[in-house]
């Protein structure tokens, strides 16, 4: 027979030169948008916190501007203008004033030098409620209002001196506004900052002390709004790195003791938050190191476990006298998904266009490459113990050659010559597998054992001969096969001895409807030249692992079974 050489794949550096040339230009290609896109990344995340800072300095600027304007400066002594603090002047001016500036603060209330305290709290447009404590009153009492001047109801009463409220004595210190810290309302429950801001009379005196609770809801809701990208998360933390807002609704507070204590955004969950403000505070601490104030942007590239992120950062408040800042991260994957699919694009567009020339080579190392890829895994699954088909790979050159080796080779590793079945090797070859994959998964496979043996076999070889006995066993072997399902492995272990590997199999029940359709198949008559004979069997079983975890104890197991079988036919006999 002819042989052909297999040099023609020497073809394949000629492949490998011409897919060079569209992988190199592509490689170029996607480099200079990377570049491109992670530089525009930077300023987009940027522009995205200036966003933030320019709508929750708004927010701020509602609320300073709500307090600059409940009361006006008596330096100025305008006509009609002039501050009162009577208890009816205070609840028409906080009406009209948190009427104009409803977005600022649910919550608006003034407290008096002499105890007296006036508060209006806008649950929406309908409900409102109206805290009222006379002068050195003992108590305050809470009123549902529809507008100024009307009472509806009395809610209920406290005990409340605003001059003992912690945002009293820091603004009655001062003429400038105080800002709180970051916390939990008690009434709302939302994370809430108080600015608070003292009101003087035309001698200088403090007449008392007007703030505003800013919930921090409308920061959290406009950061849920943003479109920053698919992963991408804004959050604002103050100088400490406790969390303010963040766009990903994780929970900002925990619970320690009698009082919910803020975060830090090294705690939260988000491996993004985490991995940006630890480099923001670096950047701050760097900033405070040098004598400098954070006064500009900040942005930069973060190498972490998922991955290279972006970061931009800008201060926050600082006219307010607030140190937050706003962090704006995402994923750099997220914004080269565009210059990915150009990328793909190209290199397909390359390849097309060298098609041609990659043709006559592709063609000629198909053929080569298919079959050995064949080969390559028919020897895998010999290794493993897998049943392997012929190989269909009909050529006469050296692969041809080794193919048809390789068939012979393979089904007389496996095969029982005289019955076709499987042999002895390849069931220990199989259950290794099994073992394997048992020790390896969370799922062990299920799986039994029938040993078989021929009853009365002997005589069979003794009065007919070693022929009528092969065909013996060549019809029980016929019969197991048919009498099992595809999945099963049916293996001459022995003389006149078989083994059934039932896959899928793990209980009793299942083991005995095996058994009755192998009886049934089995225990039939088989024709010889010298007559019929009967043909009996006795079976015993193991199943894995209830009786062993290993080959040898399941063989001992069913053959014992067996055994015990044959002797119970044998005494009712």
């Amino acid at each position: 027979m002819q042989k052909f050489s297999l040099r023609y794949q020497l073809v394949l550096p000629f492949v490998f030169l011409v897919l060079l040339v569209p992988a190199t230009v592509g490689w170029m290609l996607f480099d200079a948008g990377s570049k491109a896109v992670n530089s525009l990344t930077s300023r987009v995340l940027t522009d995205v916190s200036l966003r933030i800072n320019e709508a929750t300095g708004q927010h701020l600027d509602a609320a300073m501007n709500l307090l600059n304007n409940f009361a006006p400066d008596p330096g100025l002594k305008e006509a009609g203008q002039s501050f009162s603090n009577d208890l009816s002047w205070l609840e028409h001016r906080i009406w009209a004033i948190s009427g104009l500036y409803q977005k600022a603060g649910m919550y608006t209330y003034f407290g008096g030098a002499d105890g007296r305290f006036i508060g209006l709290y806008r649950i929406n447009g309908y409900i409102n409620e109206l805290y009222l404590r006379e002068p050195n009153a003992a108590k305050r009492t809470i009123y549902a209002v529809p507008g100024p001047g009307v009472r509806t109801a009395v809610l209920r009463t406290d005990e409340y001196d605003p001059r003992l409220r912690p945002w009293y004595a820091p603004a009655a210190r001062q003429a400038a506004p105080v800002w709180s810290a970051v916390y939990r309302d008690f009434t709302s429950k939302l994370p809430t900052i108080t600015v608070a801001k003292s009101i003087r009379k035309e001698d200088g005196a403090v007449a008392g002390v007007v703030a505003v609770d800013v919930e921090m809801k409308a920061l959290t809701e406009f950061l849920d709004g943003l479109t920053i990208s698919k992963n991408g998360i804004a959050f604002v933390m103050d100088g400490k790195g406790q969390m303010i807002a963040s766009s990903n609704n994780e929970e900002l507070l925990e619970q320690q003791g009698i009082q919910p204590q803020r975060l830090l955004a090294s705690e939260m969950k988000s491996p993004l938050i985490k991995s940006a403000a630890e480099s923001v505070m670096a950047w701050k601490a760097q900033k405070a190191q040098a004598g400098k104030g954070v006064q500009e942007p900040f942005s930069a590239s973060l190498k972490t476990a998922a991955g290279m992120v972006e970061v931009a950062a800008s201060p926050l408040g600082e006219k307010h006298g607030l140190d937050w800042v706003t962090v704006v991260v995402a994923p750099r994957s997220d914004f080269l998904g565009g210059v990915t699919t150009s990328f793909n694009a190209s290199i397909g567009f390359a390849i097309v266009c060298v098609g041609l020339a990659l043709l006559i080579g592709m063609l000629l190392i198909n053929r080569v490459l298919r079959d050995i890829l064949a080969l390559n895994a028919a020897a895998q699954k010999i290794g493993i113990g897998e049943p392997v088909r012929d190989l269909d790979i009909n050529r006469r050159d050296e692969i041809g050659q080794l193919a048809r080796s390789f068939n012979e080779m393979e089904h007389n590793l496996r095969t029982d010559k005289l019955t076709g079945v499987f042999n002895r090797e390849f069931l220990f070859t199989r259950m290794r597998l099994l073992r394997q994959i048992a020790g390896e998964s969370e799922q062990p496979p299920a799986f039994a054992l029938l040993f078989i043996d021929l009853d009365e076999f002997k005589p069979v070889n003794d009065h007919f001969g070693h022929d009528a006995g092969d065909r013996v066993l060549q019809a029980v072997s016929e019969r197991l096969k048919a009498a099992t399902r595809s999945s099963d492995i049916v293996v001459r272990y022995g003389g006149d001895e078989f083994v059934v590997l039932l896959g899928d199999v793990c209980t009793y029940a299942q083991v005995a409807v095996a058994i009755d359709n192998i009886r049934a198949s089995v225990e039939q008559k088989v024709a010889l030249a010298q007559g019929e004979i009967d043909a009996r069997i006795s079976i015993g079983w193991a199943i894995f692992p209830e009786d062993g975890s290993d080959t040898e104890t399941l063989l001992k197991t069913a053959d014992e079974r067996m055994f015990g079988a044959k002797k119970s036919r044998k005494a009712a006999a």
